[in-house]
Order: C-alpha cells, then sequence, then structure tokens
C-alpha cells in the first residue's frame, strides 16, 4: 500500500513540517515538554484519576488508529510523551503497518520490546494478531503507571512466558491500588488473546466510566473526519522518496492543540523510582 494511500486513512494534525533531504525525510511535530512516561515514573507516583485519565487517551489514540486498520506494535512507557500540559502523545511509529480489520487481522513479523510483549509472540504464535498484542502492551504501560515497575521483568523469554500465562503478577501493596483498577489491567493481561479486552470494551468499563469525560468526537468520528491542513502536506511515496531534491513545507498548525488537562495533579515521590516489591 502506498503512503499516499496511508496518508488518506489516517489524519497526523500535529504535524507541523516536512524536512526531505536526499532520500531522508524528517517530520517536525509538536513538542513534549515533559519528556516521555518511563523517565516521568522514575521520580513520581500517580494517583489513580490521573492513571485513569492517560489510560483513556492512550485508549482513544489507540481506538482511532485501530479504526483506520493502522497497528502500533511498540507500544511501552518510552514511547508515551507527555505534552507541557501534561496530556499524551503516541510516537515511535516504526514499526507500525495497516492490516485487515476484523478480529484476527493476522501478521508474521514479531517486533517490539521484551518487557511489553504479549505471549503469543513469546510462544512464536504466526499470524498473531497485533491489535490483541497493542491491547497487551497498553495493558503493561498502565501497570507501570500503577505500580512503577513492570508486570514481568525476566530476562528470559522462556521465564516471562510461564509467568504471563499463569497471570503471575502483583500489585505495590503499599501503593493500596483498588480493586477496580486491578480488574481494569488484568483484563489487558489476559494470556488467551480471544479473551483479551478489546479497546471499546475497555473504555466502557467500571474504572474508566467513574471519570466520567466524553470521548473526544475526533475519535468517534475516525472514518469520516476531515483535516483542512492535510492538503499543505507534502506527498510521500514510491515517486518523490526517488527525487533527491530538498523540499520543505509548512502545515496549516503553527501553535499545539493540547489543552491543560484538569485531571492532572503532578505529585512527586522520591520513593517512585527504587523498584521493589511489596
Amino acid at each position: 500500500m502506498s503512503n499516499k494511500k496511508k496518508s488518506n486513512q489516517i489524519r497526523w494534525p500535529q504535524v507541523y513540517s516536512i524536512y526531505k533531504y536526499g532520500y531522508k525525510i524528517f517530520i517536525n511535530m509538536e513538542y513534549a515538554e515533559n519528556g516521555d512516561l518511563y523517565t516521568y515514573l522514575q521520580s513520581n507516583t500517580l494517583t489513580e484519576p490521573q492513571i485513569r485519565m492517560w489510560t483513556m487517551q492512550i485508549l482513544w489514540a489507540f481506538r482511532y488508529m485501530h479504526t483506520a486498520g493502522v497497528v502500533h506494535r511498540d507500544m511501552k512507557c518510552e514511547n508515551v510523551l507527555l505534552t507541557g500540559n501534561f496530556n499524551v502523545r503516541i510516537a515511535d511509529f516504526g514499526f507500525t503497518r495497516f492490516v485487515g480489520r476484523g478480529r484476527n487481522p493476522g501478521a508474521d513479523t514479531v517486533c517490539g520490546t521484551l518487557a511489553y510483549s504479549a505471549p503469543e509472540l513469546l510462544a512464536g504464535t504466526k499470524p498473531y494478531n497485533p491489535m490483541a498484542v497493542d491491547v497487551w502492551a497498553i495493558g503493561v504501560v498502565v501497570f507501570m503507571m500503577a505500580n512503577n515497575v513492570a508486570p514481568f521483568r525476566d530476562k528470559f523469554k522462556e521465564d516471562m512466558y510461564k509467568k504471563q500465562v499463569t497471570k503471575h503478577f502483583g500489585f505495590r501493596k503499599v501503593l493500596g491500588r483498588s480493586d477496580y483498577l486491578k480488574r481494569f489491567t488484568a483484563m489487558f493481561l489476559e494470556p488467551n488473546v480471544q479473551e483479551r479486552v478489546q479497546i471499546k470494551n475497555a473504555l466502557q468499563s467500571y474504572f474508566i466510566k467513574i471519570g466520567n469525560v466524553k470521548t473526544p468526537s475526533k475519535v468517534q468520528n475516525t472514518a469520516t473526519e476531515e483535516n483542512n491542513h492535510i492538503s499543505t502536506v507534502p506527498i510521500i511515496n514510491e515517486v518523490t522518496m526517488k527525487s533527491s531534491s530538498f523540499t520543505y513545507q509548512i502545515s496549516g498548525n503553527v501553535k499545539s492543540i493540547s489543552f491543560f488537562n484538569t485531571e492532572f495533579i503532578p505529585v512527586e515521590d522520591s520513593e517512585a523510582g527504587i523498584f521493589r516489591e511489596d
């Protein structure tokens, strides 16, 4: 599928400019002043309302992508960026691909990061469902937001796989997380692919619903939404990739569309970076 066709299926409102020099393409996007989630969790402990808000934003982003037939395949805390207003941005689409829609779209290439890899990847299942793999990885991110550590930290995939399929993970007791959050997280870390929660159902869960936040219309209207600025972005396809000329184009967005996340209150915790089991 050509990149031109891809650009018609999914919109990128945070693309401000594109540089093309030789055969290299540089995309200037929104700056995430607060860095990535992994680094943030080294020195901060999140409250459950904060976890809920960021989880919702992640789910909205993946619902948008999956509805457009796009899978990420490398979801992890390092690829969750935080804007100056404490909103989430998903980054690093190096392993992204388009897939057929449905419960089993199918993929064969194994990619991603071990700590976030679903058990079917570790077992070598082919083809696997890349959307379900994204869901598992989201579950690992949610677990890390709740515990400041990963649910599975084994160095060897054989050991990790055994713990995954037996659901051998636990929440840090000292943080006193609610049963609602624990059950919500477990829906993502379900080793049986057929029983693993789907994003649309996760958004209807009690843990999410008690936040009383409506799904943005841009997520609801994925298939029909149009962004006027998209026509100003240079077309990148097989033909333009072969051209070695230098081009520069500014998109229609000149300011960040990130609004301050009123649900987020930073909480400093000097012990958050101490990885321990309680």
